[in-house]
């Protein structure tokens, strides 16, 4: 099973190419953004519940992170941050097993080097021999943000329910949780995320993934500002600070 993950993340699918549509732009900036965010998306971010200041906007307007080869030359600022790698994963994709394949495809964008986003999935990333309970535990408290697979097999499945009481535990009413549905009306997901925002893939594998690719640079963007602000809090009142001026 993890040898079959491996040789189907090995060769991630160009997205961006089968993505593209004719609205894109094909000039500049324009055309590097709309090839990372398609035009849909970025429409259905605007209208959704993802606010953001003018600074945290420029932020996700330039998430054009990485060169074509992958190299860290064109990295996105806050890909370099110590906040980002102070966890292992940014992303812990909780998945039922029925829906290996379609976690796969998901990761496979994410974690393709036009994106290079570090996913943790279950197949993949589990330690052989184990403790799944721990395992899980461990991936979830090594996470930015859990991209819940929400299917029918997932409410079934009693290690994804037990993934997102963990995920609600460590980050509840949080922007780091990140539901997406798929086969599944909204009405049936689970109530505890009731009051989240969900994707609904069904609609729209890509621009689903593209959002949830948008999500965790809106909590990146958001987590480093507030980072920001503590510093600037900080020294403004330190008192060493009042003493040197003096």
């Amino acid at each position: 099973m993890n040898d079959w993950f491996r040789k189907l993340l090995g060769k991630p699918k160009s997205y961006s190419s089968t993505g593209s549509s004719p609205n894109h732009s094909q000039s500049g900036a324009s055309a590097s953004t709309s090839s990372t965010f398609p035009g849909p998306c970025s429409s259905t971010l605007s209208s959704g519940t993802l606010s953001s200041s003018s600074s945290e906007a420029a932020c996700l307007s330039s998430v054009d992170c990485r060169s074509s080869d992958g190299s860290s030359e064109h990295k996105h600022p806050a890909l370099l941050s110590a906040f980002r790698e102070s966890r292992e994963y940014d992303l812990c994709v909780c998945h039922s097993s029925a829906d290996d394949a379609e976690a796969v495809r998901l990761v496979s964008f994410l974690e393709a080097p036009s994106r290079g986003l570090r996913c943790f999935l279950r197949a993949r990333d589990c330690a052989p021999g184990g403790a799944v309970s721990t395992e899980l535990y461990e991936a979830v408290r090594s996470s930015h943000c859990w991209v819940l697979l929400i299917t029918p097999d997932f409410l079934q499945d009693e290690w994804c329910l037990y993934q997102m009481h963990q995920a609600l535990a460590e980050g509840p009413m949080s922007n780091r949780i990140i539901p997406t549905m798929l086969h599944l009306p909204f009405s049936q997901r689970p109530k505890e995320l009731q009051f989240y925002y969900s994707f609904d893939l069904s609609k729209n594998r890509e621009c689903g993934y593209q959002m949830v690719y948008r999500t965790f640079f809106q909590y990146l963007c958001d987590e480093l500002k507030k980072n920001e602000n503590s510093v600037n809090l900080s020294d403004s009142v330190d008192p060493s600070n009042s003493k040197e001026n003096d």
